[in-house]
């Protein structure tokens, strides 16, 4: 995608929270910038998994949209942010602990948090509703179902069910839901 919309005239750029999307596994293709700074190992991660937080990567992020606004024409853009949180080992930031029941609430609650942050800058710009915005993840949580305590061997429906979620107020009416079968692939 950041290939074909590049050749269309598109700004590419990507901010990554996690070593798994790290360029050396050629994720970068297509894209003018691609931002894959981390910064802790993951505690009990094999292969020494580094993270990044997602508000230092929402930080990144909105700072290149500041950078990019100020340019006297800005290019129509790609931007792909990958937000870590919510995931195992659930260790929210505290303000957003402090308002979830369990720790893997308070990481979503962080990660709302910060495609707020996302949100906000978009409309400030100007720019929110002529951006077509896609929100899903990589896979669910079993959160103990099934004796899993997050996402290992099996497929269950707990770890097969993920948001899908497309805001573009020009050719998207708010709040219409599909219940047809949708890949990611789709996207």
């Amino acid at each position: 995608l950041a290939e074909i919309l590049k050749a269309e005239g598109y700004q590419t750029q990507a901010f990554v929270s996690a070593d798994v999307l790290h360029r050396r596994f050629n994720l970068d293709q297509g894209f003018d910038g691609y931002d894959d700074q981390t910064e802790r190992e993951v505690k009990g991660s094999p292969a020494e998994m580094r993270e990044r937080p997602g508000e230092r990567t929402m930080d990144r992020v909105l700072h290149w949209l500041g950078e990019r606004t100020k340019s006297a024409a800005p290019f129509p853009f790609f931007l792909w942010v990958h937000l870590r949180d919510p995931h195992a080992p659930y260790e929210p930031p505290e303000a957003d602990a402090k308002l979830a029941a369990t720790p893997s609430d308070g990481e979503i609650t962080s990660a709302d948090r910060q495609i707020g942050r996302l949100v906000k800058a978009l409309d400030t710009n100007g720019e929110l509703d002529d951006t077509i915005l896609v929100f899903t993840s990589d896979h669910g949580e079993s959160l103990g179902e099934h004796r899993e305590a997050t996402h290992a061997m099996f497929i269950y429906e707990a770890t097969q069910h993920v948001p899908l979620i497309f805001r573009y107020p020009p050719k998207l009416p708010a709040g219409r839901v599909s219940n047809a079968p949708a890949r990611s692939v789709d996207i």
